[in-house]
């Protein structure tokens, strides 16, 4: 039904796999945190898991529409690094606005680089399926112009 040569199916399943391989990295890393905090208590990680993923949703599809559109260039690791880093920062200051507005909280805003890491991290790990992607269009796209220059 699918076929990982759909430039579509393709780009869209390694970015919901770099979505939630980044939300895991973060609850992971919020966990040290928490833990090495001296707090003990690791009963937030859900919430940290909950509220990366509900703030990244629009990232992801930002990522997603990026990751579509420069499908074809090889240089496209690059900017699909930056494009991860610069969406969730983005992402991870409006969170911590809304918090700092709604209730206050304007300690720690050291931890806004978490999220920015995790999803540097999540999109590293895929740097082999995302070159896959790229060598893959490439070819398509090489083998179809080929056989019309032959006709």
């Amino acid at each position: 039904m699918f076929s990982i040569y759909n430039k579509y199916t393709a780009t869209a399943l390694i970015s919901f796999s770099i979505w939630i391989v980044a939300n895991i990295i973060n609850a992971i890393l919020f966990a040290f945190i928490f833990s090495f905090a001296g707090n003990g208590d690791l009963d937030g990680i859900g919430i940290v898991l909950l509220f990366s993923a509900a703030f990244s949703l629009p990232d992801i599809l930002i990522f997603w529409m990026v990751f579509l559109v420069k499908c074809r260039k090889n240089n496209l690791f690059p900017v699909l690094l930056i494009t991860a880093a610069s969406v969730s920062l983005l992402s991870v200051v409006l969170f911590f606005l809304y918090l700092a507005i709604s209730f206050g909280a304007d300690r720690g805003m050291w931890i806004i680089i978490v999220p920015v890491l995790a999803a540097i991290a999540a999109t590293a790990i895929h740097r082999r399926a995302i070159n896959d992607v790229v060598v893959t269009q490439n070819e398509m796209y090489e083998s179809k112009n080929s056989a019309t220059l032959e006709t």
